[in-house]
């Protein structure tokens, strides 16, 4: 059980995803890492860790909320009822996981563009309310699978993310390999 700010374990990386000295890649695809615009949550993170024989298997449950400041633009991104479940498997060099995460989403920053539509009557209120992030549900799934044997690796995520918002619904994947000769990693991404 951890209390305060956790990371949300939304994909293969997500543990390390400020530490890149731990990846293989330069950075991780961000078509991928991109969708889900959170990294963490100040809140209650549970997981419990069964072992069976060499299977390992994590389920982690966190909820909470978030407020982030945007260094662009000054504007902030309040995420409230942040809630996840996630479940990891390692077996052997095998790792999988499996992660549903919600929140609701408000963009302050985005919103005063809907606030002038909604000066423009019944059609601009109603594409401001359709379109706007003010406590807006946004939605990811993700699932991910990493071999990694020692000498070479591969590795696949996919995620989908549902803003419905002006933002829409987005789907990305990525399939990486890479062969380790010493301190060297040569390595593809599709």
């Amino acid at each position: 059980v951890r209390v305060g700010r956790t990371v949300l374990p939304a994909f293969l990386l997500s543990e390390t995803r400020k530490v890149a000295y731990t990846y293989s890649w330069v950075r991780p695809p961000l078509d991928v890492y991109a969708l889900l615009p959170l990294t963490s949550s100040d809140g209650l993170d549970v997981s419990y860790r069964l072992h069976f024989g060499e299977l390992v298997n994590t389920v982690q449950v966190s909820a909470g909320e978030n407020v982030t400041k945007l260094v662009n633009n000054g504007g902030t991104i309040e995420s409230k009822g942040v809630w996840s479940i996630s479940n990891t498997s390692e077996f052997g060099p095998l790792t999988t996981r499996i992660t549903y995460n919600s929140t609701k989403l408000t963009l302050a920053s985005i919103n005063n563009l809907f606030d002038a539509f909604r000066q423009f009557g019944p059609q601009g209120l109603a594409i401001a309310d359709k379109f706007d992030l003010n406590e807006r549900r946004v939605t990811f799934m993700g699932v991910g699978a990493s071999y990694d044997p020692g000498n070479w690796f591969v590795m696949s995520e996919w995620g989908h993310a549902d803003t419905d918002s002006v933002f829409g619904n987005r789907s990305a994947w990525y399939v990486s390999g890479g062969y380790r000769l010493g301190k060297f990693t040569p390595y593809v991404t599709y």
